[in-house]
């Protein structure tokens, strides 16, 4: 008798235990929202804020502002449209121009 209880008894607990992950996975589901992907105006920004970075290491030449400028370039996204990309492969021309024709400071 008491192995029958105490058989019921967890076999609950086990139940009440699912029932409220699956309940809050369910809430939680609800409460995230999808991804949103850039917009043209932040893509643009990105743009014109890695046009900026690649023409400042352009005049200085310096690894700080390699590295600046290349992750702007890195944070345009490529695939999105054929202009951005297009955009980004003449900026990464213009850093590699740099770094084969130049010694860094």
């Amino acid at each position: 008798m008491k192995n029958n209880y105490i058989t019921k008894v967890v076999l609950s607990v086990a139940l009440l235990g699912l029932t409220t992950t699956a309940v809050e996975a369910a809430v939680d589901a609800k409460q995230t929202t999808p991804v949103k992907y850039d917009t043209v105006q932040s893509l643009d920004a990105k743009v014109i804020e890695a046009k900026k970075a690649v023409n400042t290491f352009k005049k200085t030449r310096t690894i700080k502002t390699h590295r600046a400028a290349q992750k702007a370039v890195n944070k345009i996204h490529g695939h999105v449209s054929g202009h951005y990309a297009h955009e980004k492969q003449k900026l990464q021309k213009q850093i590699n121009i740099v770094l084969k024709y130049n010694k860094l400071k």
